[in-house]
């Protein structure tokens, strides 16, 4: 009985011990920054990227050269409060259940694809890709396919940033039935200019204006 009653008091004295031990371990200080660090963390875990896709006007293949091209604009707003930086733009077949990669854009290229609305272009391009809360930006795109290459029914895009990524924006890739047109002259001795391309100088591209309440594109 003796022996019974000194196993039973070790044994709770060593789990007080272990229990006082635990609650007694010394906490690590956080700096005021640290804290908001580890709660900006924690609500980018809860809360999917804040930034709204859309394509106000979905565009419809057409051929030139050797080549179909399909011509858009992606809209971008930053819901969120912080800013966003754009990393990576990838166009995605819409119509296949992986999702096939059509075309990808890495930050270089979103340099010269990228108009911020409401500001002037800065002399650094890297600014571009830098979307402030509240802010808006037209991402301007051109993506090429070769003549023989089936071209999708539908596209989407995801957009990756600095710690995320969204995917949205579905658009199918013919809206409007082409009308087969003329040369627009006589002769040869004359150029057609600024052709399809995502150049940031193709400045008939970069006409953005308000008409009845909706932005369109020159």
């Amino acid at each position: 009985m003796v022996a019974k009653g000194v196993t039973t008091s070790m044994r709770s004295f060593i789990l007080l011990l272990a229990a006082a031990c635990f609650c007694s371990r010394p906490t690590i200080a956080q700096t005021p920054d640290q804290r908001a660090d580890n709660m900006t963390a924690a609500k980018r875990a809860q809360w999917p990227l804040q930034l709204e896709m859309r394509v106000p006007f979905e565009p419809t293949a057409f051929p030139s050269g050797s080549h179909f091209y399909v011509m858009y604009e992606l809209h971008l707003t930053n819901f969120g409060a912080g800013p966003l930086s754009l990393n990576r733009l990838e166009v995605l077949d819409a119509d296949t259940e992986t999702a096939r990669r059509i075309a990808t854009f890495d930050a270089e290229q979103l340099e010269a694809m990228v108009q911020q609305l409401g500001s002037r272009l800065g002399s650094d391009r890297k600014e571009r890709l830098v979307i402030a809360g509240g802010q808006s930006a037209v991402v301007f795109l051109s993506v090429q396919f070769d003549r023989n290459t089936r071209i999708p029914e539908r596209l989407t895009h995801r957009m990756s940033t600095a710690d995320s990524a969204v995917e949205g924006a579905v658009i199918t890739t013919h809206h409007t039935e082409l009308h087969v047109l003329g040369l627009p002259v006589e002769g040869g001795d004359w150029l057609a200019a600024d052709g399809p391309s995502n150049d940031e100088d193709n400045h008939h591209r970069r006409g953005v204006v308000i008409l009845d309440g909706q932005a369109v594109d020159s």
